[in-house]
């Protein structure tokens, strides 16, 4: 059925216009730079070069910093090595269980003696106050 009244013809010229506007929006493209601006560029050269960066064969750098990693690894270990020791060192017995001889005679030397003298001049007068007596 066809509907009573005068039918609306598009305005065939402004809506080819605008088809071919917008097809044409489609096909270009934006400007390279609009791409770059958020995001570093990689290519396969600098992931080449990063990948370079260590032989996993040889187990070495190429690019001569071999010598830094090494010395600090090495620092690394020994800070680790003292701090475990200093652990075992506090959390152990002080004494040897069966010659009861101090596993830390350099530790228990000077505090004994620290603490031996500190108490003994507590207790006893000086030579000077002997004399007076």
């Amino acid at each position: 059925r066809m509907p009573a009244g005068p039918m609306i013809q598009p305005d065939v010229p402004a809506w080819g216009a605008m088809l071919k506007e917008y097809e044409a929006g489609r096909k270009a493209q934006p400007p390279l730079e609009a791409y770059e601006q958020g995001r570093a560029r990689v290519t396969h050269a600098s992931k080449h070069a990063e990948q370079a960066r260590y032989n996993p064969l040889l187990q070495t750098f190429t690019d001569g910093s071999e010598a830094s990693v090494r010395e600090q690894e090495v620092t690394m270990v020994t800070r680790h090595l003292n701090r475990a020791r200093d652990r075992q060192t506090s959390l152990e017995s002080e004494f040897d269980l069966l010659t009861l001889r101090s596993k830390h005679p350099g530790l228990s030397s000077t505090s004994s003696t620290a603490t031996s003298t500190a108490g003994s001049d507590a207790l006893q007068p000086t030579s000077a106050a002997r004399r007076e007596l």
